[in-house]
């Protein structure tokens, strides 16, 4: 996926796919001592219909996060026709997560917490 940010004075670009993010995030989180406590998430949509897919996503974002799949919800709806967003031109994601102090001696012995997959 490309990804530009653009400002008055310049334009830069750069090609990033989402796994690639999401594990240097992940990295960042444990390097700092972090570990995802849970995720919600809400993808917008009007086409395509999300909703078959929500497991999957979830399942997916699980896998990329190191967590248990019980720690990731999402969610999908629509504008209902309204908007770009409703006229099909875009998908629009929210998301909120928490974070959580990895335990001392989780750091120490590298022991998994009750979130993150074996």
């Amino acid at each position: 996926m490309a990804t530009c940010c653009s400002t008055r004075s310049r334009v830069r670009c750069w090609v990033r796919s989402e796994p690639e993010i999401l594990a240097r995030v992940v990295e960042r989180m444990r390097a700092r001592g972090l570990r995802l406590g849970n995720l919600d998430a809400t993808v917008i949509a009007q086409q395509p219909r999300l909703a078959p897919h929500v497991e999957k996503m979830e399942r997916a974002l699980a896998d990329q996060l190191g967590a248990d799949p019980d720690r990731i919800n999402v969610k999908v709806t629509s504008t209902d026709g309204l908007g770009a967003i409703g006229a099909g031109e875009g998908i629009a994601a929210l998301a909120v997560l928490l974070l959580e102090e990895t335990r001392p001696d989780e750091k120490r012995s590298g022991e998994k917490h009750s979130g993150e997959k074996e």
